[in-house]
């Protein structure tokens, strides 16, 4: 026996849909107003995240020095990169769902025009020939990822939440400190390195960390015996 026949009223699944698609719709449009109205309000107090230009699932962390330097303020000396899961095209995939993810921290000193309100006076700890700097730490991982905050100050607290954009920024209290030299921009690329490592038998479809300071560079893929350094001016150590 066959059954009978099942009447849809097109008006009313034509409706359905529209309201599912709204539903979407209106969903994603919350989340983006929350991500908007959180990180409005995280600003408001101080916290710094900001978006790559660049594609973020191919970010070259060399290359991406330029739109950092751009956040970091006038005078930034950088000090040091430190970058993980690097891939041996040179990139790295910020929004690659396993964990630990991708994650590249920039460091740099900035010196400070003048000092600190709370700063101490000559014959208490401060003195003319002292200068106060300050570190900024630039710590790049998987936009999207919510982050939570708590700040005492005296007797207060404050907490809020934010979403990270690409890059987000921790500026340090500012002390005296002996500002040390930029160490400029990288003189070999992420590929030039990962050229030397395919040389020394790296699997091609490993991840690598790559640190770059005033001491040059150092590659390594753990769980491998790939490691190896090279002086400031790229040249591989032996």
């Amino acid at each position: 026996m066959r059954g009978q026949p099942i009447n849809i009223n097109p008006v009313a699944a034509r409706r359905a849909g529209c309201a599912g698609c709204l539903g979407i719709v209106g969903f994603v449009g919350f989340i983006l107003w929350m991500t908007m109205f959180s990180n409005t309000c995280a600003r408001m107090l101080g916290q710094e995240t900001y978006p790559f230009k660049s594609d973020t699932r191919h970010l070259d962390p060399f290359a991406a020095l330029v739109e950092v330097r751009a956040r970091v303020g006038k005078n930034a000396h950088l000090t040091q990169i430190r970058a993980t899961f690097v891939r041996s095209d040179g990139t790295m995939d910020l929004n690659a769902d396993y964990k630990p993810g991708p994650h590249v921290t920039y460091t740099f000193q900035v010196p400070l025009d003048k000092a600190p309100e709370n700063a101490p006076p000559i014959g208490a700890g401060g003195g003319p020939d002292k200068q106060y700097v300050q570190q900024v730490d630039v710590d790049c991982f998987q936009p999207g990822q919510r982050r939570s905050v708590s700040k005492i100050s005296g007797n207060s607290r404050t907490s809020y939440s934010y979403t990270n954009e690409g890059m987000d920024f921790y500026r340090h209290t500012a002390t005296m400190a002996k500002l040390d030299p930029d160490i400029g921009e990288p003189k070999i690329s992420t590929q030039d390195l990962w050229k030397i490592a395919l040389t020394k038998g790296a699997p091609k479809d490993s991840v690598a960390g790559i640190d770059f300071d005033v001491n040059g560079y150092e590659f390594r893929i753990r769980d491998t015996k790939v490691r190896f350094q090279c002086d400031p001016s790229g040249k591989l150590k032996e």
